[in-house]
């Protein structure tokens, strides 16, 4: 990975760009996790919970020390990791023919799953502190606008909407 950023122009491989997706929705997928330390190596999430860390889903509820969390982490983990080998494969592939360099190991089949409850009470775990990572959705229901395209994302040109008759107080027309 760390060599197809650094030396894929070179060789005329360049990552894509935004007219070159599918849709609107590939602009945020999730990225590759890389650490330039140690010479480069993958970051892969299911690590922390090789190591001790208790890993749950997206939290759902919280009531008096009760966390209710959703139990769908392990398919997450396994989407994530399909996605971004299927989205990076053919560039790492490409990258591989144009530089002539011997094909590395096929990626490690990520085989461990968390089993953590999907409810957890913070006093009988004995648990103290809670580390919460919290991702984002992006949601344009707010909009009462018609500058939506097929796929619920906004319509625009460098930022700027085609519906210019629209102003903070209102549409006209």
């Amino acid at each position: 990975m760390m060599q197809l950023a650094q030396f894929g122009p070179e060789y005329g491989l360049n990552g894509l760009t935004v007219g070159q997706l599918l849709s609107p929705v590939v602009r945020f997928a999730c990225n590759p996790l890389v650490s330039g330390a140690d010479c480069g190596h993958d970051i892969h999430l299911r690590d922390p919970g090789r190591h001790g860390v208790r890993l749950h889903g997206h939290l759902d509820a919280a009531d008096d020390g009760d966390f209710l969390f959703s139990d769908d982490l392990p398919e997450r983990l396994g989407q994530v990791g399909a996605t971004l080998y299927q989205r990076m494969k053919p560039m790492f592939d490409s990258y591989i023919a144009a530089t002539g360099m011997p094909a590395p190991e096929p990626p490690r089949k990520e085989d461990w799953l968390p089993s953590e409850p999907a409810r957890l009470n913070l006093e009988a775990a004995n648990l103290t502190s809670v580390l919460c990572a919290a991702g984002y959705r992006l949601d344009f229901s707010i909009l009462d606008i018609p500058v939506l395209d097929e796929w619920n994302y906004p319509r625009h040109h460098r930022g700027v909407t085609e519906n210019r008759a629209c102003t903070p107080s209102g549409c006209r027309g």
